[in-house]
């Protein structure tokens, strides 16, 4: 499968790897997006450091940032963060970022270049939450 799903106490990891798609990214969120978990999450991190946007057009990352940006609105208080440390990824990011924003994204959506980088964030969130990260 072109990606997996690691459910936590408090949110989610979800790593995609190998050839990116518009079809694989709209399965993967809505995967999360249908688990009655996701309701309860403290925070997202979509991990993309195995994954190649090599085949994807700015086109197939505006149309899922527009959907991601709609499904903000119903869960507006997930922080989101967004791994990958290749140029193409950041660039595919920015592009996603300047779109959703443009529709109303709810997410505060931040970029990460490695998933250490990602737990540290994570630990904040939840420590300001007054959670425990390690739990």
């Amino acid at each position: 499968m072109a990606f997996d799903i690691t459910w936590r106490s408090h949110g989610v990891v979800i790593r995609y790897k190998g050839i990116m798609s518009l079809d694989i990214l709209i399965r993967g969120s809505k995967a999360l997006f249908d688990d009655e978990r996701y309701r309860t999450c403290l925070y997202q991190i979509g991990n993309f450091e195995d994954a190649d946007f090599s085949r994807m057009s700015i086109a197939q990352i505006q149309k899922i940032a527009i959907a991601n940006a709609g499904q903000s609105r119903a869960f507006p208080d997930i922080p989101t963060a967004i791994v990958t440390k290749s140029a193409i990824g950041e660039a595919m990011v920015f592009h996603y970022r300047n779109v959703a924003d443009a529709h109303d994204m709810k997410w505060n959506v931040q970029r990460l270049q490695s998933m250490e980088a990602a737990r540290k964030w994570r630990d904040e969130i939840l420590s300001s939450a007054g959670m425990d990260p390690d739990s």
